[in-house]
């Protein structure tokens, strides 16, 4: 799908030019909103509820590299809980310290971090697909908007769209192996293609950063950033008390 995504955007059309088509398709470069018209969604299912951690509300997570460059990013767990319980589980571990940064220049930022592997079970964790439709209670999970059935054209409350949006990363067709890998939104225009940003349905959206994102200041943290740094310090500065850890209610 990545790899989709930039064939589809070489040539298309002048730096930053907005290829927005539709009313629900955000702009190129808009920092991350999430729309008070959107319903919270609903808890996990109980038995992912045994498995994984989970956000129940917000937390803030903020991100320092090694360029002296930081983020601050508020994750979704009204909206996205299990990816965002991850993210705050992982970060409250020190997970993410020392996790190297690639630069795809026009597209998105990745950290490189490996599967977070259970100390406790000794195995992988391994993530479900999770989105939330725009106008549901309820997330879909383990299954891409086009195999859960939605009509095309559907959106995620949580778009991949907005500059700075933080989602899951994982393998091109294999969307239930997310662990730690993360990327972040340089929500270029030239990447959307006419019918809508070809991510939206596919990748886990949990976060938006909402420090650090000002399009057009050659200051912005975000674009500063080069390829080769890394995540010196990963910290929770709020909301972690609504960390629910597997097994809690």
């Amino acid at each position: 799908m990545l790899w989709l995504v930039v064939s589809l955007s070489l040539g298309s059309c002048a730096e930053g030019k907005n290829l927005a088509r539709r009313a629900g398709q955000v702009p190129a470069y808009v920092p991350g909103v999430v729309s008070e018209a959107e319903p919270a969604v609903e808890a996990p299912p109980a038995e992912l509820r045994a498995r994984y951690p989970w956000l129940e509300g917000r937390a803030q997570v903020r991100l320092t590299t090694s360029g002296n460059h930081m983020l601050l990013v508020e994750v979704y767990g009204d909206h996205a809980p299990l990816t965002a319980g991850n993210f705050v589980d992982l970060v409250s571990r020190g997970y993410y310290n020392g996790t190297g940064l690639i630069v795809d220049p026009k597209f998105i930022l990745r950290a490189a971090a490996e599967p977070f592997v259970d100390p406790d079970t000794g195995e992988a964790r391994r993530l479900p697909l999770e989105i939330q439709p725009e106008g549901a209670s309820q997330a879909v999970y383990g299954r891409t908007f086009a195999e859960a059935g939605l009509p095309v054209g559907a959106l995620p409350v949580l778009k991949n769209s907005y500059r700075g949006a933080l989602a899951l990363s994982h393998p091109e067709g294999d969307p239930n192996t997310g662990s730690a890998r993360f990327f972040i939104s340089y929500g270029n225009g030239e990447i959307i293609p006419y019918d809508g940003n070809a991510l939206d349905g596919f990748y886990s959206v949990f976060g938006y950063v909402i420090d650090g994102v000002t399009y057009g200041d050659p200051d912005e943290p975000l674009q500063r950033i080069t390829d080769g740094e890394t995540i010196v310090r990963a910290e929770v500065v709020a909301g972690l008390e609504n960390l629910r850890l597997p097994g809690e209610a």
